[in-house]
């Protein structure tokens, strides 16, 4: 089997498609191997395909905000229909990805579910008015 050149708009469509599909949809996409993908992705310094996007995972969500993992998860996710993805990384790893803006959207409509003094100042990179308001709250119980 011969080596099969990269063309300028597949290189673009991969840095365009990395941290949003999974290795195995980018590939057919793209018509090349996943092992392919991951030594291209590697070779232009794509990084981890977990962190190349606006996505975060089940577990650093649950780090920021303080909870167990499997309340994200089993809870959250699946009780609460926090929407996520599921994203499969090197050697069939499988990662819970939310998006910021659904996981802020998420915990807006749903503030009683969480303790706002376990959450850092800007630990969710942002401090919208409903969460200052939110931390005066649970400062108060």
């Amino acid at each position: 089997m011969g080596k099969k050149t990269w063309t300028d708009e597949q290189i673009e469509k991969l840095r365009d498609l990395w941290g949003t599909k999974d290795y195995r949809s980018i590939a057919r996409n793209l018509g090349h191997t996943e092992t392919a993908v991951r030594l291209k992705a590697k070779r232009l310094g794509l990084g981890a395909m977990k962190n190349a996007s606006d996505y975060m995972c089940a577990k650093e969500i649950s780090r920021i905000m303080g909870v167990d993992f499997h309340t994200v998860t089993d809870y959250w996710i699946k009780k609460l229909g926090l929407q996520c993805r599921r994203i499969e990384g090197k050697r069939k790893t499988l990662y819970i990805m939310v998006r910021h803006d659904e996981l802020v959207r998420f915990l807006k409509n749903n503030q009683e579910i969480f303790d706002s003094r376990r959450i850092e100042p800007y630990g969710l990179g942002c401090e919208p008015e409903w969460l200052h308001q939110k931390r005066l709250r649970d400062r108060n119980k």
